[in-house]
């Protein structure tokens, strides 16, 4: 049984004296199933939903070689946030999506747009239930692909739904979803599917974007693949802009 207390510690460490990683989030050591070490370097490998993804602590780039010279033969996603997108750090690794992160900086405009006023209409939409767990969960991985997108298992989607974080709106089925992750500061747009008319997804957005607002919110944030045309256009729409910063998302393939 792999020590998680220990994989902690040494990422605290790699932290503190600026290794180069993919960690953003200690969250995600809380599903380490295995590590590798190289002198100081060292990867950590976390069970995500069916999926390894990779996650490493580097004093320099080409420690990586050696690392990946120690993995078992399986295969690996690596998520890579920069904003030098021809970055191309993993050798070994295809890259098999880009994500831009769309923002606006200022959102309080958006419910000044005319284009979108149309659209407003606060009894369109309600916070799913726990009993919709399972039918949401179903759109979703039918939708998105978890090498890419973080999908969950039905119970672990219960609790989100718990912090009103799920948005649907119904007609026999659910066909418009918005799942959201709200902070003081930040409003994170992270999951969209709208099977209805296009006034359904607009009128659950705007509706939560002015609770937001009216809590003295601004800044609202969104990844989203630079081949989704759609999904680009919509984003646009409430002023949202490629601040510049990617996540590349590469399958390492470990024979």
């Amino acid at each position: 049984m792999i020590d998680k207390s220990v994989i902690i510690e040494k990422a605290l460490f790699a932290r503190s004296h600026r290794y180069i990683t993919n960690c953003y989030s200690f969250d995600v050591l809380k599903s380490a199933s295995r590590i590798f070490e190289y002198d100081d370097s060292f990867a950590v490998i976390s069970d995500d939903h069916g999926i390894k993804r990779l996650y490493f602590f580097v004093k320099q780039i080409e420690d990586l070689v050696s690392l990946f010279n120690r993995l078992d033969k399986e295969t690996y996603y690596i998520e890579y946030m920069t904003k030098q997108p021809d970055e191309y750090v993993f050798e070994r690794a295809t890259v098999i999506a880009r994500l831009k992160r769309m923002v606006n900086k200022d959102c309080r405009s958006v419910l000044e747009d005319p284009i979108l006023d149309v659209y407003r209409n606060d009894l369109i939409g309600e916070y799913a239930v726990v009993e919709d767990a399972h039918e949401i969960n179903k759109l979703l991985w039918d939708t998105f692909h978890t090498e890419i997108s973080h999908l969950l298992f039905d119970d672990e989607l219960a609790e989100i739904i718990k912090e009103k974080k799920v948005i649907i709106h119904k007609d026999k089925q659910i066909d418009a979803l918005l799942q959201i992750d709200v902070l003081p500061k930040k409003f994170y747009i992270n999951q969209v599917i709208n099977k209805a008319d296009k006034c359904v997804i607009h009128a659950m957005l705007l509706s939560e974007l002015s609770k937001y607002i009216q809590n003295g919110g601004q800044y609202i944030y969104s990844w989203v693949e630079e081949n989704n045309i759609a999904s680009m256009k919509f984003h646009q729409k409430y002023g949202m802009s490629h601040d510049g910063m990617w996540n590349i998302v590469y399958r390492l393939e470990i024979k």
